[in-house]
């Protein structure tokens, strides 16, 4: 263009072109100071922290390929704003990206110091807590240190002299021809990233433990990318939930108890998706001597017990001696699976085989749709509920749900200053009161009448700070007990002595079960006392195997009256306990029962050899509703594994069934959402009276 117009509309162009360019060559050493700091970060976490689930090469090529991937995502996504944001005035472009980068840098300590004390990167289940359980638990769980934020200091003040450093190198003459290769080398980089990370990066299933792809896995990234799939998931189930899904292909195939031939027959599914005919088989009573009055039921719920160092077959060999002595004599499954990766599914699992909900069913507190649960249904056979628990009760909304259920709560406003807290760090608070606290005081405020009573005790020592009373004798017993072990290169003794404290806190536990055990078999009650033990879910803090290990508990069933004790290798669940115990009782005690219920699960599976007849759907965290058990394959996050004794998985290649499984777990969401959120559990007149008039 020769005229005027265009000579300045072409200056004004190549002006355009200067500008962004050199929002561009400002961007660049950010993002490399950016990726700098995270890879500082990552030698802190190999070194300081998770010690070496995997080798040192290995961890870093797994890890820095994540970190690559994301700073270039990262780069990427900021391109257009901050080049537009040049236009305008480059400073404030450039500051608006550090700004950006700074807090991602700060919201990656902060994903890898929960990673630190849980093992486990933090993903959508953070969406489902309010401010004040994170407090609580960020709290108990030993809060921020000085430390962690004096490394703040040094990391952010690092990342911003690295980007300066880096800028003004790249102003020097001499450097400026290798940082336009650079600069033109990160731009195609960063195109072409998401094809060659991927395929240069192992997926979950290639590595050999979970733990070391928890461990390479960029934090920040996972929780985005957790946080992006929960969004998703919900928009998907409503989008299911305006198709005809056939719901009985998934409910059909549902738990059924071994002497069940065919499965349960559902009664209104359209309006009430769960409701089905009750399964009236008695897979205990034969178990049991004869029945006299009607039996007191203790549950004993086990903070993170889990079977990897408990029982029989442990792989991580069992620090629990008297579990292990008094399942001898007990019923036990020891392919137990519990229903969540967390405290908050294992009530209304364990007491009403009640579906997930959203994000967990206690989390609608007082909103929770009509239902009915063990304590309901003792109560009106006479049966009194208590609730006992160390910490503070309003915790997941756990006293909501077992108000709403009859029960009396016992917790930390319950006890007196003769009891122990467990010890915190600092000026923290406790999580609440030790195990053995805990059994004193429910001995101490047992009644002396005759009435039946169905006691929930959930303890609370397992937990992080891991601190207890008297540490250094379970230690000691820790340490007894590693010089009778045999360690391999999978399992070496170095890291058993890095779990040491969470070691300890198992240890102390059993030790207070003993004592419990021991001290209520002088009460005269103690004949007539069903006790039920099991793990709210495994330790996530001592490194998870498998995508099932975290699933993976005991169950004891002990009991004066029983006639032996029986191991059983048949697969079942939390869901399946009410419904068992109920038709035991129903069968031998004469319980009224309604005719209809809502269970998820079925009657326990007391196969003595390892089968899985059984469909469940496993919810890891709250918001995290992504693994499903079906027969013996068992999915999870669309990767399908086969099943076998021990609740090992192997990776496998079936595109039919997974197309089966989730059209089984689709259906069982659709149902899971209406039932919930419509107050489509059960009708009203269930929960009144127990009829329901068959249409």
């Amino acid at each position: 263009m020769n005229t005027p117009e265009g000579k300045i509309a072409d200056t004004n162009h190549k002006k355009i072109v200067q500008r962004m360019g050199a929002t561009t060559d400002r961007m660049i050493p950010s993002l490399i100071a950016f990726f700098i700091i995270l890879f500082i970060l990552r030698l802190y976490e190999y070194f300081s922290v998770t010690n070496s689930h995997a080798g040192f090469f290995e961890f870093i090529f797994n890890s820095l390929n994540f970190d690559l991937f994301y700073t270039l995502t990262v780069g990427l996504i900021c391109f257009i704003p901050i080049v537009l944001l040049g236009l305008i005035n480059r400073f404030v472009a450039q500051i608006t990206l550090i700004i950006i980068l700074l807090v991602l840098l700060v919201c990656e300590l902060g994903m890898q110091q929960y990673f630190f004390q849980a093992m486990v990167p933090l993903g959508a289940d953070f969406w489902a807590y309010s401010y004040d359980e994170m407090q609580h638990t960020v709290g108990a769980s030993g809060g921020i240190s000085i430390g962690t934020i004096f490394l703040f200091i040094i990391l952010l003040g690092a990342f911003i002299g690295l980007s300066i450093f880096i800028s003004k190198l790249s102003e020097r003459e001499k450097f400026q021809i290798g940082y336009k290769k650079l600069h033109l080398f990160i731009i195609g980089l960063a195109i072409v990233s998401p094809f060659v990370l991927i395929i240069v990066t192992p997926a979950e299933s290639e590595y050999k433990a979970e733990i070391e792809y928890f461990q390479a896995v960029n934090k920040m990234a996972y929780f985005i990318d957790k946080s992006l799939e929960h969004h998703n998931q919900n928009a998907n189930v409503a989008a299911l939930s305006t198709q005809t899904i056939a719901t009985s292909t998934a409910l059909k195939t549902s738990s059924v108890g071994p002497s069940a031939n065919t499965g349960p027959v559902y009664i209104d599914p359209a309006n009430y998706p769960f409701l089905r005919k009750k399964n009236d088989s008695d897979v205990l009573g034969q178990l049991f001597n004869k029945p006299g009055p009607k039996p007191n039921i203790v549950i004993i719920l086990v903070e993170s017990l889990g079977r990897a160092y408990s029982g029989p077959d442990a792989y991580l060999g069992s620090f629990t001696p008297f579990l292990d002595s008094l399942g001898a004599h007990s019923l036990y499954w020891s392919n137990f699976v519990s229903t969540g990766g967390r405290t908050f599914a294992v009530l209304p699992s364990m007491l009403g085989s009640l579906p997930f909900a959203e994000k967990g069913f206690l989390e609608q507190g007082d909103a929770m749709p009509d239902h009915i649960t063990l304590a309901s249904i003792l109560e009106k056979d006479g049966y009194t509920t208590n609730f006992y628990y160390g910490g503070d009760s309003h915790f997941d909304n756990m006293d909501v749900f077992m108000k709403k259920n009859g029960a009396t709560i016992h917790d930390i406003k319950s006890f007196d200053n003769s009891y122990l807290l467990l010890p915190s760090e600092g000026s923290n608070p406790s999580w609440g009161y030790e195990d053995r606290e805990l059994f004193r005081h429910y001995l101490a405020t047992l009644p002396d009448d005759n009435k039946p009573r169905l006691d929930v005790l959930l303890t609370v020592a397992n937990h992080s700070p891991f601190l207890i009373h008297n540490q250094s004798y379970y230690l000691n017993l820790f340490e007894a007990k590693l010089n009778t072990m045999q360690f391999t290169s999978d399992h070496p003794r170095d890291d058993y002595e890095q779990y040491k404290m969470k070691y300890s806190c198992i240890m102390y536990t059993d030790n207070s079960i003993r004592y419990f055990i021991e001290q209520y078999s002088k009460k005269p009650s103690f004949k007539n006392t069903i006790f039920i033990i099991t793990g709210d879910h495994r330790m996530p803090e001592i490194p998870i195997a498998t995508l099932i290990d975290r699933f993976h508990v005991p169950l004891i069933i002990y009991s004066p009256m029983l006639k032996k004790g029986v191991r059983f290798k048949g697969v079942s669940a939390q869901f399946d306990v009410t419904p068992t115990l109920l038709s035991y009782l129903a069968k031998n005690y004469g319980l009224k029962t309604p005719s209809v219920v809502s269970w998820v699960g079925g009657l326990l599976d007391t196969d003595p050899d390892f089968r899985c007849i059984k469909s469940y759907p496993l919810m890891r965290n709250k918001n995290e509703l992504l693994d499903y058990l079906d027969g013996e394959y068992f999915m999870a996050e669309n990767q399908l594994f086969k099943l076998s004794n021990n609740m090992n998985i192997d990776p496998t290649d079936d595109p039919t069934k997974v197309s089966q499984i989730t059209a089984k777990f689709d259906a069982y969401k659709v149902n899971n959402k209406k039932a919930c959120s419509e107050n489509k559990i059960i009708p009203d007149s269930i929960k009144n009276n127990w009829e329901y008039k068959v249409k």
